[in-house]
């Protein structure tokens, strides 16, 4: 566990990837991890887990997530990860090929830090200062005095998927679901033939064909800009990057760059069960 209050550490996020990623160190190796609330329980590279010797502590399973292809994972046991010198574990990961990934990423990841993390601690990422704070147990402060601010509890999908739920999410006034992704590069991702999308696919644009690249390997989706506002509480987003694609968990997964376009600094704080969006804070 860690043994600070709070650790404030920059994180990496570019045009190129809008991905979040940190620098971690195992057995004073520095790896890339990316952050990822929607991963549970957290993921090492195949390859970095022979590096160090990590013991496999059961049998192989198929991975879900965004691709076509089979992939398979084994779970394991970090024994302690550091990051900016402060100590957690250990951490409870799966353990799995990441080439794709990482040739997507477009340099070597060591892996992805999501719910076996951050169930024990609070994270606030601060979008537009590039600077994410990991709390030791619940985040002692909230940001405070902000021009706006949009709080919720905390619920996940259910007992067995950890994914982060978001209520009050409307596009052109039609309220749809949605899960907190901080492992999508995308602004919102939305599964076109998910029944709760059916009212809004006549405000969808057709977009550019492009891929993504996830656990699985590439899928098909189309990327546009939303022509009809976004409202999350009191923040209101126009022309919103979207990427159509079909099937999901979730009819609407908010990715980086919408918390990004935003100006937004988010919160979520496992422990506390609490989740907030905050913009113009002092």
């Amino acid at each position: 566990m860690a043994t600070g209050d709070a650790l404030a550490r920059p994180f990496t996020y570019d045009a190129h990837s809008h991905e979040v990623a940190v620098q971690a160190t195992i057995d004073g190796i520095a790896r890339t991890f990316l952050i990822d609330t929607g991963v549970d329980p957290s993921a090492v590279d195949l390859a970095v887990a022979r590096d160090h010797s990590l013991k496999q502590v059961g049998g192989h399973g198929e991975v879900e997530g965004v691709g076509k292809s089979t992939a398979t994972a084994y779970p394991s046991i970090i024994p302690e990860i550091s990051i900016g010198g402060e100590r957690y574990g250990p951490l409870d990961v799966l353990v799995i090929d990441m080439s794709k990934l990482s040739a997507g990423y477009g340099a070597p990841l060591g892996g992805i830090l999501g719910y076996s993390l951050f169930k024990d601690h609070a994270i606030l990422i601060d979008y537009p200062t590039g600077q994410m704070t990991i709390f030791n147990g619940s985040a002692a402060r909230e940001p405070s005095h902000c021009a706006k601010s949009y709080r919720f509890p905390l619920r996940f999908l259910s007992d067995d998927d950890h994914l982060i739920t978001v209520p009050g999410l409307k596009i052109g006034g039609t309220e749809i679901p949605a899960f907190i992704d901080t492992g999508s590069s995308n602004g919102l991702r939305i599964a076109i033939d998910a029944p709760a999308t059916a009212d809004i696919r006549a405000a969808l644009p057709e977009g550019r064909e492009s891929t993504s690249v996830g656990a699985r390997g590439t899928a098909a989706q189309r990327l546009a800009k939303l022509s009809t506002p976004v409202q999350l509480g009191p923040f209101t987003l126009d022309d919103a990057d979207v990427a159509i694609v079909h099937g999901g968990s979730m009819p609407i997964g908010i990715g980086n760059r919408f918390f990004e376009a935003l100006g937004a600094t988010l919160l979520v704080d496992i422990p506390a069960e609490k989740v907030g969006l905050f913009e113009g804070c002092r």
